[in-house]
């Protein structure tokens, strides 16, 4: 049994295709009803011993408000050119009680595979059905305790690095004051964000609503006859997606690699594109000298 695979879905015209899916890695696979009781006593009591608990009150609230605010004290005045990325690293790296020994990075990462992986078969579903899957319900824990996908975890990093700004250009004296900056933040719209709301990416990202564009946002050029056609005319949407550019890539801390060996392999391997790249380009730009002039 498999917890990933694909099923058939009809589309309005009556035509089916083929849907992928994959299951969290909170479900089990088992084969009798023997199997199924003992791992249903062991479910529970996991979750008893174990409880899903609300990461994000930790994540957006006090917690990290006031280590923002404690690192401003200590650093205020340090000529580091590299302050803010080492701040943002020193948060995400640091184990906590409050998140049960884990790493800010690590409950960020945690889902993030599974929620992209869930997105990618709904927007396929919304293509081929022409209408959007239903969402998650609010009132469930799939969304109470939902895990990070891309589009939090990009969210999460601007919303750092706002408020530590914030701390140090205006001389912050307590971290409450931080907690408003984040809920003003969070609820206007951002132009790194193509005028949405943060708080709306997030939450469209937890009920695993897709991120759309109508085509006529999507018109790069308004002088192209072909572009202004097809705008007009284009009626599946467009998704949305933002990747992250923003963020520094070249270290660890702030990649989506969960493995640091898997990032080194990953650096190497974009140094040895690179090097490639630069040894191609060259070779292209090196004409041949030549005593004539060619007309």
């Amino acid at each position: 049994y498999s917890t990933e695979g694909t099923i058939r879905i009809k589309t309005d015209e009556n035509e089916d295709f083929s849907l992928p899916y994959k299951l969290s890695d909170d479900w089990k696979c088992v084969r009798s009803m023997a199997e199924f009781n003992y791992a249903q006593e062991k479910g529970r009591e996991k979750f008893l011993n174990n409880p899903p608990f609300d990461v994000r009150k930790v994540l957006f609230g006090k917690p990290l408000c006031s280590f923002i605010f404690a690192e401003y004290l200590a650093n205020k005045d340090a000529p580091d050119e590299d302050l803010f990325k080492n701040i943002h690293a020193k948060w995400l790296m640091s184990g906590r009680d409050d998140l049960r020994g884990k790493t800010p990075r690590e409950i960020l990462l945690e889902k993030q595979d599974f929620i992209g992986s869930d997105l990618d078969s709904r927007a396929k579903q919304w293509s081929f059905a022409g209408f959007c899957p239903p969402p998650i319900p609010v009132d469930s824990n799939a969304y109470k305790f939902a895990g990070f996908g891309t589009h939090e975890i990009v969210v999460y990093y601007d919303l750092f690095r706002h408020l530590l700004g914030k701390c140090f250009e205006n001389n912050c004296t307590n971290p409450d004051i931080l907690e408003r900056l984040a809920s003003d933040w969070l609820n206007n719209p951002q132009g790194g964000f193509s005028e949405r709301t943060p708080a709306e990416i997030i939450e469209k990202e937890r009920t695993r609503i897709n991120l759309t564009a109508s085509a006529q946002e999507c018109l790069i050029d308004d002088d192209c006859p072909l572009c202004v056609m097809m705008s007009e005319e284009f009626d599946t949407p467009t998704f949305c997606h933002f990747d992250g550019s923003q963020m520094e890539y070249d270290r660890f801390e702030f990649s989506f690699q969960k493995d640091r060996k898997e990032w080194e392999a990953e650096q190497r391997e974009y140094e040895e594109m690179s090097r490639k790249f630069a040894m191609k380009s060259r070779d292209n730009f090196n004409f041949p000298k030549t005593d004539e002039t060619l007309f």
